[in-house]
């Protein structure tokens, strides 16, 4: 038997940042001097932590499905947001913030399914992250 929690993060997603070499050491780091991905990592946590998931703890396998509600510029005539940053950078920070508060390790996921669409206007769909995590008993 399978249980899951959905929960909304509202905001502006931030992905991960993009990964710099310094030149004289040849050393490769991720610089986030705004501190808009610490932040929106906290409030991601924040809002798994107030939809009340029960820990899943190792060896039980999690379901994830993850839908990213970007703002459109007004300059984007695209349908679809194929533009930077990728999805998989936005997956990587929810991914590691809900670890400790929804499953012990990402790498109990098994199963995902995310996307990315266009936040509007209308206020039927507000800028940030839709959240289903589910446990897979058995």
């Amino acid at each position: 038997m399978s249980s899951s929690v959905t929960f909304f993060v509202p905001g502006d997603p931030q992905p991960f940042p993009k990964k710099r070499t310094n030149k004289k050491t040849g050393m490769i780091y991720s610089h986030d001097p705004s501190g808009k991905k610490k932040a929106w990592t906290e409030a991601i946590r924040l809002a798994a932590i107030a939809a009340k998931p029960k820990l899943i703890r190792k060896p039980v396998a999690v379901k994830f499905r993850a839908a990213v509600y970007v703002r459109k510029p007004k300059s984007n005539k695209n349908p679809l947001p194929t533009t930077r940053p990728d999805l998989d950078n936005y997956m990587y920070v929810l991914h590691n913030a809900l670890q400790g508060v929804c499953y012990e390790d990402d790498s109990q996921i098994v199963h995902v399914d995310e996307w990315k669409d266009w936040a509007d206007d209308s206020g039927e769909c507000d800028p940030g992250m839709m959240i289903t995590i589910t446990n897979l008993e058995g």
